[in-house]
C-alpha cells in the first residue's frame, strides 16, 4: 500500500492512518451468543371442564422454542394435579404433544368424585427430549365432588313452534345445558326441486340452555324437565344431548360440574305445519275509461322464513250471498307479493275473495277472512 506523501513527512498522522485502516478492516460480530437450550415456550392457556367423573383439559401446544426458534418433533407435555388444601402439584399423565391444539382427561379417584367439592388445580409443563423445560404454565381450575346425574328418558319431537324436547326432571338446583348438532338434509319445496336444507348463518354445533317449554321469552330455568328449541329449523335433521350444569365456587372461583352427556336423539323437523291464514284483506272494484272492470286485492304480509308465497280464491255469490257453484284458483302458481289484481270480473257479478298462504313445502294454510266485492253493470 503506498501512503499519501503528506503522511509520509508525518509519523504521528502515519500512525493514525494505519490504525483506521485496520479497525475498518475488521467485521464486528457483536457479543457472542450461548447456544440454544430448544425449551418449548409455557403454555399460556389452559383449560379444564369438569364432565361426570373426568377433567377434560384443553391447551395449544406453542409451536417455537423460547428463543422462536421452530420445534422439531414431538414434546413431551406433563400434567400435575394440587388438591386443596395441600400445596404439591402431583404429576398424573406424560403424553406426547405436537404445536397446535392438545388435549387430555384425568379420570378421577372414587374419593375425588364424592363430596365434599374441594378446588382441583391443573398445570402443564413441556419439556424437550433432553428433559428441560421454560417452567410450569399458569393453573387451570376444577371442581372435586358429586357429579350431577346424568339426562334421562330424553325426547324429541316436531311442533309448529319448534322442537319440543322433554326428559325425566331431577334436582331443580342443576341448569340444563342442551348441545344441538345440525345435519344437513335434502328437503322438496313446492316447486318440485331439491335442496340442502341449510339455515342461513346457522352454525353446525350449538348450545341452549333451557327454557319453560311453554314460554321462549321465559327466563332461564332450573331443570323444568323440557324446554322448546324454538330455533329449530323445518327439513333440516338436529341431534340432541343434554348435560346437568351445577355451579360451585370453591376459593373464590366460579366453577361447573357437568354430568356425563345424555344419550343422544335425533329429529327430522318434518314441515308438516302451514303457515297462519293472511289477515287483512279488503278490495276494491275499478272500471278504467276505456277498460274492463277490475277488483284490486291487498292484505297483510306473513312473516314465515318458509313463505312460498299466496294463492287467491274466489267464489261467485248470488244476489242474496249464497255461494254459486265452487271456488275458483285465480293464482296457478303462488304470488310472491301480499296483492292482486283479478281482471277477469263480470259486471253484475257478486263476487267473494279468499287468500290462503303456502310454505316452500306445499303446506297451505286455511282461508283468511272473505272480502265480498260487487261489480255493478
Amino acid at each position: 500500500m503506498t501512503l499519501p506523501a503528506n503522511l509520509c513527512s508525518n509519523p504521528a498522522k502515519r500512525l493514525l492512518f494505519l490504525g483506521s485502516v485496520l479497525l475498518l478492516g475488521c467485521a464486528n460480530p457483536g457479543p457472542p451468543r450461548p447456544p440454544s437450550l430448544h425449551l418449548p415456550k409455557i403454555v399460556t392457556d389452559l383449560n379444564a371442564e369438569r364432565v361426570g367423573d373426568e377433567v377434560k383439559l384443553h391447551w395449544t401446544t406453542p409451536a417455537k422454542t423460547t428463543d422462536e426458534l421452530t420445534i422439531k418433533g414431538a414434546t413431551i407435555a406433563e400434567i400435575c394435579r394440587t388438591i386443596a388444601p395441600t400445596a404439591h402439584c402431583s404429576l398424573t399423565r406424560r403424553l406426547a404433544v405436537r404445536p397446535g391444539s392438545s388435549e387430555t382427561t384425568d379420570l378421577l379417584s372414587p374419593d375425588l368424585v364424592a363430596d365434599p367439592q374441594r378446588l382441583i388445580q391443573y398445570q402443564v409443563t413441556l419439556v424437550n427430549d433432553q428433559e428441560r423445560s421454560a417452567g410450569l404454565s399458569a393453573p387451570a381450575f376444577a371442581a372435586a365432588g358429586s357429579a350431577p346425574p346424568t339426562v334421562t328418558h330424553i325426547r324429541v319431537r316436531t311442533t309448529a313452534e319448534g322442537a319440543l324436547l322433554q326428559w325425566e326432571p331431577r334436582d331443580a338446583t342443576d341448569a340444563i345445558e342442551l348441545s344441538r348438532l345440525r345435519i344437513d338434509s335434502p328437503v322438496t319445496l313446492a316447486s318440485g326441486k331439491q335442496t340442502a336444507a341449510k339455515a342461513a348463518n346457522e352454525p353446525a354445533g350449538l348450545h341452549l340452555r333451557a327454557r319453560k317449554a311453554t314460554s321462549a321469552d321465559a327466563p332461564f330455568l332450573q331443570d323444568a324437565g323440557g324446554t322448546l328449541d324454538a330455533t329449530a329449523r323445518r327439513g333440516v335433521t338436529y341431534t340432541y344431548t343434554a348435560q346437568r350444569v351445577r355451579k360451585v365456587v370453591l376459593g373464590g372461583k366460579a366453577l361447573e360440574i357437568r354430568s356425563a352427556p345424555s344419550a343422544p336423539v335425533q329429529v327430522l323437523m318434518r314441515d308438516s305445519f302451514p303457515p297462519r291464514a293472511p289477515s287483512g284483506l279488503e278490495t276494491i272494484a275499478s272500471a278504467p275509461i276505456g277498460a274492463g272492470p277490475t277488483i284490486d286485492l291487498s292484505w297483510r304480509p306473513n312473516t314465515e322464513v318458509d313463505l312460498a308465497g299466496y294463492i287467491v280464491y274466489r267464489q261467485d255469490l248470488d244476489a242474496n250471498g249464497a255461494a254459486i257453484g265452487s271456488a275458483a284458483r285465480l293464482t296457478p302458481t303462488p304470488v310472491q307479493e301480499p296483492g292482486f289484481k283479478d281482471a277477469s270480473v263480470i259486471p253484475g257479478h257478486i263476487y267473494s275473495y279468499t287468500v290462503t298462504a303456502v310454505d316452500n313445502t306445499g303446506n297451505e294454510s286455511s282461508p283468511g277472512a272473505p272480502s265480498r266485492e260487487e261489480i255493478h253493470p
